[in-house]
């Protein structure tokens, strides 16, 4: 109940983690809070959780979460020590989720997190995965690109997830694709990067679909002129 509906969550769930942390521990010398997707914080719940961080007790570590950096609070960014963690190996997933099918492993991309949400079905990948897109792209009109994301928007609503999560897993497939198999191909895989990143972090739904249109379309003019 802590989530909104654009997938952000709420002051009033960092509200009640507030509330919670004002007792002192009685088990042991400290409290731990361990934050989950950081980076979707709305506004308001990004500033509550600046307001924890700045007034932090002796007794209080934080541990925050996120997927894009650059989407946490700058605010919360200047206040916190980054740890970089980069994906997983196939095999170390196998080893995470024991009995997992190794052709979702495959899909996961280094994620457990993405395999177990394949496996049940609510993972954001249609129409085509990154690399069926990257493949085809030269093939597809401009018109026919924004019509792929429009499907990927459509298709969110069925696996019980918003559009804005949708597009930014696409956006995840989509950089690994790249840093993993197209980054050294002559130089035109940097221009590639750089137009993931110029859209990764964009905050407004309606916004990120039509600048991963964009993004799309240009990568389309970079492989025909490659």
């Amino acid at each position: 109940e802590d989530v909104g509906k654009d997938g952000f969550l709420k002051v009033d769930g960092v509200r009640r983690i507030l509330k919670e942390l004002e007792t002192y521990p009685v088990a042991g010398d400290y409290k731990v809070l361990v934050l989950d997707r950081a980076d979707w914080l709305n506004t308001t719940a990004a500033d509550a959780m600046l307001k924890i961080i700045e007034d932090r007790p002796e007794y209080l570590w934080v541990f925050l979460i996120a997927e894009r950096l650059e989407q946490v609070l700058p605010t919360i960014r200047s206040r916190v020590h980054p740890i970089y963690f980069g994906p997983m190996t196939d095999k170390q997933v196998a080893e995470v989720i024991p009995g997992m099918d190794p052709k979702i492993i495959r899909q996961a991309y280094g994620s457990p997190g993405r395999a177990l949400k394949i496996r049940d079905g609510k993972a954001p990948v249609n129409p085509v995965w990154a690399s069926d897109v990257l493949r085809d792209l030269v093939k597809l009109s401009d018109f026919e690109v924004m019509g792929v994301v429009d499907r990927m928007t459509a298709h969110a609503g069925e696996l019980d997830i918003s559009s804005r999560e949708a597009l930014q897993a696409f956006l995840d497939d989509l950089a690994v694709e790249i840093q993993t198999r197209w980054k050294d191909l002559d130089g035109w895989g940097d221009a590639l990067w750089a137009e993931v990143r110029r859209v990764m972090g964009r905050p407004s739904q309606v916004t990120l679909a039509f600048h991963v249109k964009t993004m799309l379309i240009r990568m389309r003019r970079i492989l025909l002129n490659a």
